[in-house]
């Protein structure tokens, strides 16, 4: 500021402060005490214009409302901060359990898919296997004829060569 801008603000201050009545004289008396850097860096000079204006608003947003000190406000704001990471972990654990329980509905589709697989293997093995013998027994029993121990193992082979290419074709 110039030297002239200087003292005219200086001038309005005192014609502001001369135009008080008693009762505000004391409140600016005050708020000037008031209104100074506590520590040691800045002791004893006034606020800033920035933290002016954040301690009115903060006046102005608390004024009339229940527990607004400043102590209160700190113990509310300790409180939600500590809501908050229970919230946090209780989420992430929500979401590990939602993680695992969709691991384990995967593999149990995967482990139910192997199980239905597995059963038709196996009915198109017991109905092939008993086609195939009914078959064979069939010829066998048509020709009414006596039959020697190897050619009865060699029908028996073919049958199971017959399931063998079955499954194989499967």
């Amino acid at each position: 500021m110039s030297n002239d801008k200087l003292i005219k603000a200086k001038q309005e201050l005192i014609d502001k402060i001369n135009n008080l009545s008693k009762e505000q004289i004391s409140k600016c008396s005050k708020l000037l005490d008031t209104m100074v850097y506590p520590n040691v860096v800045h002791k004893d000079k006034i606020l800033s214009p920035y933290l002016q204006k954040k301690a009115i608003d903060l006046i102005l947003l608390t004024k009339g409302k229940p527990d607004s000190d400043a102590l209160n406000i700190k113990n509310k704001i300790n409180s939600l901060n500590k809501e908050n990471k229970k919230l946090v972990k209780q989420n992430k654990s929500i979401a590990f359990k939602h993680k695992s329980l969709a691991n384990k509905v995967k593999k149990q589709e995967k482990n139910k898919d192997l199980y239905i697989s597995r059963l038709r293997s196996i009915v198109l093995k017991t109905i092939s296997k008993r086609k195939i013998q009914n078959s064979i027994i069939k010829k066998v029993k048509k020709n009414k004829c006596i039959y020697i121990p190897e050619f009865i193992a060699l029908i028996t082979q073919i049958s199971n060569i017959d399931q063998i290419l079955l499954f194989l074709a499967i």
